[in-house]
């Protein structure tokens, strides 16, 4: 029993928690990461957060089975691999998305509430129809991560630029057609809609997107509340999309999830450290 357990953990995608940092995010740049009582309270929705789309995770995985064990990573989780009861998974994971949604609703923040019940809606909308409709579903992958900053924004009761959402926006769709990408160069067929694209088309769509978070977020630095010194950290966010898109179009690293290559390259794991040293000392320091 005790093995179940442990397999319904790692069904949740412990390593995609990383995702749920966006709700830190508007905490940093608001200039309210010190104040203990924001701090605390995002923390706990972090928390709170994680256990939701941890939930919506396994029922994806149980939707997936006959397509994930196509793919040569997917294939390993406890869910698709049986290693993991599919009704101790179903009703646990129901359990959590309960216990998180109660958590939230007797807390008495309506609109975090609110939010939560639009993830939840949301991802039961792709996993069971739009997963499949071509371009729409990176669409409402993305939506995931507008609702993860809105989270935040609220949580602390802060004003941030509409350029903020705009970028997480991009982003997420930029790394939703890096997905697609990767599995078209490795002719994964755990999507029905994978082939629907073509090599040429999700390079164009990839490097527009890339120009669309350049200039968002260009234009977020020059609206910047906090200082207008924010402008100097633009490079440090071209070259870690330069170098990102280096390791997927020249070094091939498409074997990787576009998580674990963030990881896997030094060079853009110091850019990243320098870029978050360098919006601290902007932002708490001059």
């Amino acid at each position: 029993m005790f093995n179940q357990f442990y397999y319904f953990f790692l069904s949740t995608r412990p390593n995609q928690i990383v995702k749920n940092v966006i709700i830190f995010l508007p905490l940093i740049f608001s200039g309210s990461l010190f104040y203990f009582e924001s701090f605390i309270m995002s923390l706990l929705w972090f928390f709170a957060f994680y256990i939701l789309s941890g939930a919506t995770y396994i029922l994806n995985d149980i939707k997936d089975i006959k397509y994930d064990k196509k793919h040569p990573k997917k294939s390993k989780r406890p869910i698709v691999s049986w290693k993991l009861n599919l009704k101790i998974a179903f009703y646990l994971s129901i359990v959590l998305i309960l216990i998180s949604l109660i958590f939230t609703y007797f807390l008495l923040w309506k609109i975090v509430f609110f939010l939560f019940i639009l993830y939840l809606i949301n991802t039961l909308i792709y996993t069971y129809y739009v997963k499949n409709i071509v371009i729409l579903d990176v669409f409402f992958l993305s939506f995931w991560f507008i609702i993860r900053g809105l989270i935040g924004i609220y949580l602390i009761n802060t004003d941030i630029s509409i350029w903020f959402l705009l970028i997480l926006f991009f982003v997420a769709l930029f790394f939703g057609f890096l997905k697609r990408y990767q599995e078209f160069k490795l002719s994964i067929f755990s999507r029905k809609n994978i082939f629907s694209f073509n090599e040429e088309f999700l390079k164009q769509i990839i490097f527009l997107l890339t120009t669309l978070i350049i200039i968002s977020y260009s234009l977020y630095t020059f609206n910047s509340i906090q200082s207008k010194l924010f402008s100097i950290t633009i490079p440090f966010v071209l070259f870690g999309i330069l170098r990102y898109l280096y390791n997927i179009f020249y070094l091939k690293e498409n074997i990787y999830w576009v998580e674990e290559i963030i990881f896997k390259d030094k060079f853009i794991l110091i850019d990243i450290l320098l870029y978050f040293f360098i919006v601290l000392v902007i932002i708490y320091i001059l």
